[in-house]
């Protein structure tokens, strides 16, 4: 999923600050940290927010430590602003942090548990078992109500263009990560082939055009010794990949 463009303003200096401090804040300030005092949100001079933009472009740099001052700058200011816990939690998991990633993620959920698949989908990632399943079922009902609410709008189309709008795809997807949970956590479940196929059949009927399902479904065919079928989603999943790469 995209980002959106963030803003890059930055907040007016403090004027009222000797010249002298000011000149030894910027000599020390070599880390690209923001300069904000934590402890007055009155005299911070930047948002949660610019801190924030400021963070995740780091994150799309790879630059995972300095992102993490940046977020922890951004709870200092303001320890339950939803972006931040979201951001910090899967920049946590990025860094091998799965506790502290939990943490963050489930704090988010406390705050605002029905708006926002994203945290659902990381926890997915944390959790073993049934609990990831559920956290991936509340994921994709959140991104479902989500579509649904985009193709009704009115900006539908324009909705489209935003790197950020919601796509089949990305529930097609969500779909097989509860079918990958089923081949390998929950493999000895006693509905854990019937619930495998049922997920992939959901991802391949929500969008033809991903090819994740044909590939898990060939492999899913494939420990069952079902080779036609295994066949035939290789075909559908080598087909969907050179169309796109046609057009």
């Amino acid at each position: 999923m995209g980002r959106k463009t963030k803003k890059t303003s930055k907040g007016k200096p403090n004027k009222s600050r000797e010249k002298v401090k000011t000149t030894q804040a910027s000599s020390k300030n070599t880390t690209g940290e923001p300069e904000t005092d934590c402890k007055n949100n009155s005299h911070a001079e930047f948002t949660v927010d610019q801190i924030l933009d400021k963070g995740e472009e780091y994150i799309d740099s790879f630059e995972y430590e300095m992102a993490q001052k940046f977020c922890r700058r951004a709870l200092e200011l303001d320890s339950d602003n939803i972006r931040a816990l979201e951001t910090s939690g899967s920049l946590l998991l990025e860094l091998g942090k799965p506790e502290k990633a939990k943490q963050s993620l489930g704090r988010a959920v406390e705050l605002n548990p029905d708006i926002g698949h994203a945290k659902y989908m990381y926890l997915g990632q944390l959790f073993d078992g049934m609990q990831a399943v559920q956290c991936f079922q509340k994921g994709i009902e959140i991104m479902t109500r989500t579509y649904e609410e985009q193709q009704k709008n009115e900006v539908a189309a324009a909705c489209a263009l935003n790197s950020e709008a919601l796509t089949v795809k990305d529930i097609s997807t969500a779909y097989c990560s509860i079918a990958e949970l089923y081949m390998t956590d929950l493999c000895m479940e006693e509905n854990a082939e019937s619930e495998c196929r049922r997920h992939l059949e959901q991802a391949m009927e929500l969008d033809q055009d991903n090819p994740e399902p044909y590939q898990l479904m060939a492999s899913f065919c494939l420990s069952k010794d079902n080779k036609e079928e295994a066949k035939t989603m290789i075909e559908k999943k080598c087909f969907t990949m050179a169309t796109q790469i046609a057009s």
